[in-house]
């Protein structure tokens, strides 16, 4: 995440739509990743640490995809600017 957050800041002035698109892909594919794999691997053991791991997952989980959404809807507002460049 804190590459992203440097990508976006490096951005911030640019308004590029190409890269907020794949930050927002990235968001959404790693939210979903994290519940994928914990539902896979939770029989392993691999999350028997407590119950800490499964608030962090979850917590993770939606944020991760919070983040997709904001970024989605600043795409859309973005994309009603007409200095935005598309590509």
């Amino acid at each position: 995440m804190l590459t992203q957050a440097y990508f976006a800041w490096m951005f911030r002035n640019e308004r590029h739509i190409v890269i907020a698109k794949g930050l927002a892909l990235t968001q959404f594919a790693i939210g979903n990743l994290n519940w994928i794999m914990f539902l896979l691997l939770r029989d392993e053991g691999i999350f028997s640490t407590g119950t800490q791991v499964k608030v962090f997952i979850m917590f993770t989980t939606v944020m991760h995809n919070v983040l997709g959404i904001l970024l989605v809807l600043g795409i859309r507002k973005a994309n009603k600017n007409p200095r935005v460049r598309e590509g």
